[in-house]
């Protein structure tokens, strides 16, 4: 089983986030090999502050993978609305995938998502995509994301 971990801008410097400050990405990679490898997943870790480049790698190197964890943080300040309904379109009829943020609550993103220029806010709203969403645990999102990922995959390792 492999799952790739997709973070993008604004996620190199996390000391100006509230409750977070503590937490490096440095940190968070180092957890998730560590829960990946409790678990026997085989893991890809990959930051970008270029958003463009998050489509470029789901389109490029999500075929390799079984499963992907996505931390979105900066591309609804950082693309065109046009840009992010790419992102969202490259996760259609691809891997089972879960959004993660590390303090944004549901309750904001909820409201994000109920006002004017929702699209450009808010979490990213694939068409067609097994898509769960986690927020507001700070290392524990990706950590919870990586186990709902692992045992929502395991009957189709078993199977294999």
């Amino acid at each position: 089983m492999k799952m790739l971990i997709l973070n993008g801008p604004g996620l190199a410097d996390l000391s100006g986030l509230d409750g977070y400050a503590d937490i490096t990405l440095g940190a968070i990679k180092d957890a998730c090999a560590q829960q990946c490898a409790t678990l026997g997943v085989d893991l890809g870790f990959r930051h970008t502050e270029d958003a463009q480049q998050i489509k470029t790698w789901l389109d490029e190197d999500l075929g390799g993978f079984d499963a992907l964890v996505l931390n979105p943080q900066g591309v609804a300040a950082t693309v065109s609305q046009a840009d992010r309904r790419g992102i969202e379109n490259a996760l259609d009829n691809r891997v089972p995938a879960v959004e993660v943020h590390l303090s944004q609550t549901l309750a904001n993103a909820l409201a994000n998502v109920s006002t004017d220029g929702a699209e450009a806010a808010g979490p990213l709203r694939p068409s067609n995509c097994d898509l769960g969403f986690v927020s507001g645990l700070g290392i524990n999102s990706y950590l919870l994301a990586i186990k709902a990922l692992h045992r929502r995959l395991q009957p189709l390792a078993e199977s294999a």
